[in-house]
């Protein structure tokens, strides 16, 4: 989180009760706008990105990754999961209810996880 330059804080919002919470993390944010991340990152990546190419090996040496025989310092899995799944594991896609109110504009947005949060 600190590496994404969103400014945050630890812990609940005051008058914000919370029982059996690991824990919280509080930020200005509310919705990212993909349209204008994707245009942010297309912009400042476009000599070294490559999106839509099938790839057909990919070795971790721990010195490297190298995809498709081409050495890289580091790989980013952007497969949610499938890339560095072990065979024979069933992947399972949980249903997600998202629900928006209207509200006062203070009010803070809360996100609830059960269980580990794998994305």
């Amino acid at each position: 989180m600190a590496s994404s330059g969103v400014e945050f804080t630890e812990g609940a919002p005051m008058g914000v009760e919370l029982a059996n919470v690991a824990g919280v993390v509080r930020t200005g944010e509310r919705v990212l706008l993909l349209a204008k991340a994707r245009a942010h990152f297309a912009a400042e990546l476009a000599g070294v990105l490559a999106l839509g190419q099938a790839v057909s090996s990919i070795v971790d040496t721990g010195a490297g990754v190298f995809i498709d025989g081409e050495r890289f310092d580091y790989g980013v899995d952007a497969t949610w999961g499938h890339l560095a799944r072990p065979p024979g594991i069933e992947v399972v896609y949980e249903p997600t209810l998202l629900l928006y109110y209207e509200g006062p504009v203070d009010f803070p947005a809360v996100t609830l996880v059960d269980g580990p949060l794998c994305s």
